[in-house]
């Protein structure tokens, strides 16, 4: 199976969940980071990343992600 396969980035986006929950928003903005490469149009996964932002007191990147969720 290939390293970035879709699979993968499912997972990584669960893992991301749980770290965000577990307090970790750093770990979960960085399988983020993956995600959203290879899927840039993934609502879900960006909106999970503001949160993230937000919760690691980003606030500039909370404020860009959740600004491009809501101008789709």
């Amino acid at each position: 199976m290939p390293a970035n396969s879709p699979e993968d980035h499912v997972i990584d986006y669960r893992a991301a969940e749980q770290l965000l929950a577990a307090k970790d928003p750093r770990g979960a903005i960085k399988l983020l980071d993956n995600v959203i490469a290879a899927h840039p149009e993934n609502t879900a996964a960006r909106l999970l990343r503001a949160r993230a932002f937000f919760a690691g007191a980003q606030l500039r990147g909370a404020e860009l992600e959740f600004s491009l969720v809501l101008e789709r």
